[in-house]
């Protein structure tokens, strides 16, 4: 009774850690289409946002994408995604790019999810998580 029991929480377990790990896109392509399929213009950014970045001491940016959408009461719902070619390279440039976000926008906060780091909307940034 207790093994199965053990089983039953280490697969509860497992599944959990399963769902926190498949939210975000595992690459650049994916987050384009999981936005676009939720109504986002997509458009992918190689050289402004990252030279931007550089400046700032960012390294690693494998790419970034912009997404937009117009929401409810025509409010424009927005996420930058920064996809890092290494996890280690988000979680260390995690502050440069607060600080680089905060400048672009009023209010916005910076998540990072595994080798991306994004910031936007509340809306934009539930859209893409």
């Amino acid at each position: 009774m207790k093994k199965a029991l053990r089983l039953s929480s280490l697969a509860i377990v497992l599944m959990a850690l399963l769902t926190l790990t498949a939210c975000a896109p595992k690459d650049a392509p994916a987050a384009k289409q999981k936005l676009e399929d939720k109504g986002y213009t997509v458009v992918a950014d190689g050289t402004v946002i990252p030279t931007a970045l550089k400046l700032v001491k960012v390294e690693g940016v494998e790419t970034v994408l912009l997404a937009t959408k117009k929401g409810e009461n025509d409010q424009i719902e927005s996420v930058t995604m920064i996809l890092f070619k290494e996890k280690a390279q988000a979680k260390d440039s995690f502050e440069a790019v607060k600080d680089y976000a905060a400048k672009q926008a009023e209010k916005t906060s910076v998540k990072q999810a595994g080798k991306w780091l994004y910031y936007g909307t509340e809306q934009g940034m539930k859209d893409f998580a």
